[in-house]
């Protein structure tokens, strides 16, 4: 990408590490949408006026509507496909991220936006599975990055090698919320993540208290944590989607260390 320097001022932002796009997958589907789209309405206007033409000329101007109706609304309708592709294609086109050591840069709204690893305070992951004609299940990744006085960041599917940049973002801001998540802990202070609060005690969700050395395992699995602790004289499940933990990763690890494993 253009280097965002041109635009804003980043070298406070130390080395760059990598680059990422819109996927070329995508800009190649929104264009073969697009010229398809035209190319369909052009197909479609000319069929309409032949037909229009062999109804006027067999059986009047009375069914000249009737006859050519059909052929203009399909090309209406391909016409609007190509237009919001091309349309998307535009919009799209120029999404870049370019990762540094202390930040990053990105385009959000035509303007070049710098974002510094320490303005981020958690991170939210998420990810859904949806099914494409032909294609079969698809999963869809996204990550949002909630900011201290401004709005939050999205990474989504839209970006090339996502998973590889997901990867990089965590590496750069985990061990920092590490540190004061571990540091707030040892002084005695609930460490919150989201619906989950974590105290020298145990576990805390809603009314439900958790001691450690009833914790016996943690897994996460089809988007969601499973907390499994001793009730009585059984094992017990706590299910929580992992889109409702924020760093959820360290949440992990700290419930992973502090509970009791089989």
């Amino acid at each position: 990408m253009q280097d965002p320097g041109s635009t804003r001022p980043t070298t406070s932002l130390g080395d760059p590490i990598s680059d990422h796009g819109l996927r070329r997958e995508l800009r190649l589907l929104y264009l073969y949408l697009g010229v398809v789209g035209f190319g369909g309405a052009l197909v479609m206007v000319t069929l309409g006026i032949w037909r229009a033409y062999l109804a006027y000329q067999n059986y009047g101007p009375a069914l000249v509507w009737r006859w050519s109706t059909p052929s203009w609304i399909a090309a209406a309708a391909l016409a609007v496909i190509g237009l919001v592709s091309l349309f998307i294609l535009w919009r799209r086109q120029d999404m870049k991220i370019r990762l540094y050591a202390n930040g990053m840069a990105y385009r959000r709204g035509g303007q070049v936006e710098v974002l510094f690893w320490r303005q981020v305070r958690a991170i939210r992951t998420s990810a859904s599975r949806y099914l494409l004609p032909i294609l079969g299940t698809r999963t869809r990744s996204e990550l949002t990055l909630i900011m201290v006085g401004r709005k939050p960041v999205r990474l989504t599917g839209y970006f090339e090698d996502l998973n590889q940049l997901m990867k990089t973002v965590k590496e750069q801001i985990y061990p920092r919320l590490m540190a004061d998540y571990v540091k707030a802990f040892r002084l005695g202070q609930p460490t919150v993540f989201g619906p989950l609060t974590l105290t020298t005690g145990g576990i805390q969700h809603g009314k439900r208290s958790i001691p450690w050395k009833k914790v016996r395992g943690i897994d996460i699995e089809r988007g969601k944590m499973i907390i499994l602790w001793k009730s009585n004289e059984h094992i017990s499940r706590l299910s929580v989607p992992t889109t409702k933990i924020p760093n959820v990763e360290i949440c992990y690890q700290f419930i992973r260390r502090l509970g009791q494993q089989p």
